[in-house]
């Protein structure tokens, strides 16, 4: 037993370690890219992506629940509870725009990662239209096998739950946004289960 009472400390300390070292970090996977504004004063903007985590289907129940029992009030609460990552331009003026929702699919070259975030503007200094109904913002990321790629941002996009519990866009009323050179930098996110 002495031995025990003397070791228990040093066991307990390993376990933290270990278990701190296989805790997956608050960001589970990045991205960075060039935006191309057409501004005078910063043309070419860096934009950084970071996922969190993807949404899982109870998630997405719980929008629609929502949204059928208190309506857009209820589902924007739900909606802005869920952190799954971030876009964030950090050169220029900066913008940082949140996601709510994010959905990983497998294609023929790579990845379709499709993130979606509450409606408004990606460039600085453009007017947003008035809208009835719940419109987002929407960026697709399509990633080769070696992390490569380019992303779309789509504004004032409607989007549809499917019935596999997935949330993804359904048509947009404006020209995609292009960042180009899209680079994976950190390992992908694991599913939650």
């Amino acid at each position: 037993m002495p031995f025990l009472r003397r070791s228990l400390p040093i066991i307990l300390l390993m376990v933290l370690a270990v278990a701190v070292l296989v805790l997956p970090s608050s960001a589970q996977v990045k991205f960075r890219g060039r935006y191309l504004s057409g501004g005078l004063t910063d043309p070419v903007q860096t934009v950084n992506i970071e996922i969190l985590s993807y949404s899982t289907v109870e998630e997405i129940s719980a929008l629609a629940k929502a949204f059928t029992e208190r309506g857009e009030t209820g589902f924007h609460e739900v909606f802005r509870s869920m952190k799954k990552g971030s876009l964030q331009i950090t050169s220029g003026r900066g913008l940082r725009i949140d996601f709510h929702a994010a959905h990983e699919y497998k294609t023929d070259k790579g990845l379709k990662i499709e993130l979606i975030g509450e409606n408004g503007r990606f460039e600085m200094g453009t007017m947003q239209r008035p809208s009835t109904g719940v419109e987002v913002l929407v960026c697709i990321l399509e990633i080769n096998e070696k992390g490569r790629g380019d992303a779309m941002i789509y504004e004032d996009a409607s989007f549809k739950i499917l019935p596999s519990g997935q949330m993804t866009m359904d048509e947009h009323k404006r020209a995609p946004k292009i960042i180009g050179g899209v680079t994976q930098l950190i390992q992908k996110p694991k599913k939650q289960p």
